[in-house]
């Protein structure tokens, strides 16, 4: 075992390494491990890149390269065609964008064999996805495939379900062309540090420490504890062992000054497989926080951690990304306006150019109304605030492709204007129309939000109990029984002429709190309105009787 070293009451962690051979990315690798699904329960941010909007852009991307590909003849239609999503997390973007593609490449009648890839490190996140509900249809058509693949190790992809093995074969020049999805990927794989000045390179060796109480068993315990520092010595080319990484080193020792680099050296590792794996042949979308233009900006200072819960990530360096690209005879295309989510894509194999379909599609989707936007809106507390009516909630909503999410977020809204009598019965009927959709668009994971019961809600504030008691029965098969479900369901029963199933409801929910006097009213109400009662129906539901 590693001696641990201590030096005024600190914990020495590294000491004058390169920051990619940091402890740190091991610990980083032990919070997910250890974590799994729950890391997305409020821990790890992810909606901006886990939304109907952007998956919505996502597919039109997907489904213009295709149409591209078929066009120039660079896709046989005959064999997979594969879309693969890096470290797919929760899985709720792809149950987002799996869902829309298949709908697009139904509406344009593309006519080839799809099939999406969903991939990611730890076996436990593939085995939630498995077992997932909303998973199953795709699998059982082999649209859906999964593969535990590490974006830092692996050399290959094997395919769980199917057994098909990728891997590179320089031998085999007829393998379809590959799209690969890098969200919130890229900003937690291994980078190295630069500093460049006077067409000098200094390496950034880091130093790292925290306090003895917080290492334990030789593990760190809040990595937002840590020290973090640099020392740059100046250093000769070839720095890598691979001749492209150094001509990126060279490019920026000959292009920028008193700057400093953060180099994704697991990223391009990655690339590197993928280029491998598709022969070359592939179109890369990454969303990311990081940047791609106004290197003089975001340069000028030394790179930073930002930490999320018991983990971190960094800025990713994307014009890095595309010059590696452009280097290896690749393409690259930057997002005009970047904010804190960068949305870049890249050609191996092809120029956009020649790609005018996806061109367009990462033109029209990209630089108007970007996802961080999105984003921003509706993670604002106060933005229900501005949309005050049920008339300009419902194009927000379209907006947003009928995210959960939102409609969520708009629901104490919606009610209140209900009540009050001020939606218009035009509006109500709209939104109903589209509550199927949002049904649809609802991918449960660990601790979300009880959206059956928001639906079932909404049904019972506009008098449509039938409906009201049937996602709040989809509520108690998903989420368990809560009183505040069940007590609804009792209202419903009564508004429909059912008493008896009322009195059964309201006496559930006294069983799981015993002092909820709106219950024992209702149960009061009703047996003086139907005094002869049958009660021998609520004897039989094992339940006791509560006067």
């Amino acid at each position: 075992m590693e001696e641990i070293k201590t030096t005024d009451g600190e914990v020495i962690i590294d000491e004058c390494v390169p920051f990619s051979q940091s402890k740190l990315w091991d610990f980083q690798r032990s919070f997910y491990f250890n974590e799994s699904i729950n890391a997305w329960t409020e821990k790890v941010p992810f909606y901006v890149t886990s939304n109907p909007y952007i998956a919505n852009s996502y597919a039109h991307f997907t489904i213009r390269f295709i149409q591209d590909c078929l066009k120039n003849k660079s896709l046989d239609p005959k064999l997979p065609f594969y879309i693969v999503e890096l470290g797919a997390g929760s899985g709720t973007f792809s149950f987002y964008l799996l869902n829309r593609i298949l709908e697009l490449k139904k509406l344009l009648s593309i006519d080839i064999k799809l099939v999406y890839v969903m991939t990611d490190l730890i076996q436990s996140n593939i085995d939630f996805w498995m077992n997932h509900e909303g998973f199953q249809p795709f699998v059982d058509l082999e649209q859906l495939d999964f593969a535990c693949f590490d974006a830092e190790e692996s050399t290959e992809i094997e395919l769980i379900r199917s057994g098909v093995k990728i891997r590179q074969d320089e031998s085999n020049t007829t393998k379809n062309p590959f799209i690969f999805i890098a969200n919130y990927c890229f900003d937690s794989l291994r980078h190295d540090v630069f500093q460049v000045s006077n067409n000098k390179i200094y390496e950034g060796l880091c130093r790292s420490t925290t306090p003895i109480e917080n290492f334990h068993n030789g593990r760190v315990k809040q990595l937002d504890k840590v020290g973090l520092e640099f020392e740059y010595h100046e250093i000769s080319l070839p720095y890598y062992q691979h001749e492209s990484l150094n001509e990126l080193l060279l490019h920026y020792a000959q292009t920028t000054d008193n700057q400093y680099i953060s180099f994704p050296i697991g990223s391009l590792m990655c690339i590197k497989t993928l280029k491998g794996l598709s022969n070359d042949k592939l179109l890369l979308i990454s969303s990311d926080k990081g940047f791609s233009k106004h290197l003089e900006i975001y340069q000028s200072e030394e790179p930073e951690l930002v930490f999320h819960d018991n983990c971190f990530s960094m800025s990713v360096n994307f014009d890095i990304i595309g010059q590696y690209f452009k280097f290896l005879g690749g393409d690259n295309f930057y997002q005009f306006t970047e904010q804190s989510l960068t949305t870049c894509a890249f050609l191996s194999g092809y120029k956009f150019d020649e790609m005018h379909e996806t061109s367009l599609a990462l033109e029209t989707y990209l630089n108007s109304f970007g996802h961080t936007t999105i984003n921003n809106l509706f993670l604002n507390e106060d933005f229900t605030n501005t949309f005050t009516s049920i008339e300009s909630i419902l194009p927000l909503l379209g907006a947003s492709k009928w995210d959960v999410r939102v409609f969520n977020s708009c629901l104490e809204v919606l009610v209140s204007q209900v009540r009050a009598g001020y939606a218009r019965i035009s509006d109500i009927e709209d939104l109903k129309e589209k509550m199927p959709i949002i049904e649809h668009n609802f991918y449960k994971y660990p601790n979300t939000v009880d959206t059956f019961f928001d639906i079932g809600l909404f049904y019972q504030e506009t008098m449509n109990y039938e409906d009201s008691l049937n996602y709040y029965e989809k509520s108690l098969s998903h989420f368990g029984e809560k009183e505040n479900t069940l007590y609804n369901m009792g209202l419903c029963y009564y508004f429909l002429e059912q008493p008896e199933k009322a009195i059964i409801k309201f006496t559930q929910a006294l069983k799981y709190n015993p002092d909820h006097l709106m219950a024992r009213g209702w149960i009061s109400k009703i047996e003086s309105e139907k005094p002869a009662l049958n009660k021998k129906d609520i004897v039989k539901a094992d339940l006791p009787l509560v006067v």
